[in-house]
């Protein structure tokens, strides 16, 4: 398996700068923002998604989720600071949360679908675990695989 230091090498240098996009964050703007990192970012995936690879979308997948469980802590942000991060910011601090992962999952698969012309068929899910409160507060990503779900959340323990 790749490691961080490699991927590093890869992407643009960390520079611990940061961007403030909106002082009084809401749940649609932090679902706003998620979308635009992806974006935004999408270059930088480019450089490293390769590492990712295997012989099936469901080992891709596998690959990518023991990669964060194994390089990425997981670290609840406050409801005050929420961000989201470059690759090299993510790998940089070796920390993050459901954002962070799904943003870092979301990157590499879409990569692999530009580069590869292998159609990955993926979306973010924002999802809620309070019934009293009906607004996401977790993210994760979704892979549509021969009719499946294939789940990548690593905030759970297992694949």
């Amino acid at each position: 398996m790749v490691s961080k230091s490699q991927l590093l090498q890869c992407l643009p240098p960390f520079t611990n700068s940061s961007l403030l996009i909106e002082h009084a964050q809401d749940v649609p703007g932090i679902i706003r923002e998620v979308l635009n990192a992806h974006e935004c970012f999408a270059s930088h995936y480019d450089s490293i998604y390769r590492y990712f690879v295997r012989s099936s979308v469901y080992a891709t997948c596998k690959a990518l989720f023991d990669f964060c469980k194994d390089n990425i802590q997981y670290v609840i942000e406050t409801e005050d600071a929420q961000t989201t991060k470059s690759p090299s910011a993510l790998l940089a601090m070796g920390h993050g949360d459901c954002k962070h992962y799904a943003g870092f999952i979301g990157g590499v698969l879409s990569a692999i679908s530009r580069n590869t012309g292998e159609r990955i068929k993926w979306f973010y899910r924002f999802a809620g675990y309070n019934y009293l409160n009906s607004e996401p507060g977790h993210v994760f990503v979704v892979v549509k695989d021969h009719g499946e779900e294939i789940w990548i959340d690593p905030v759970l323990n297992t694949f």
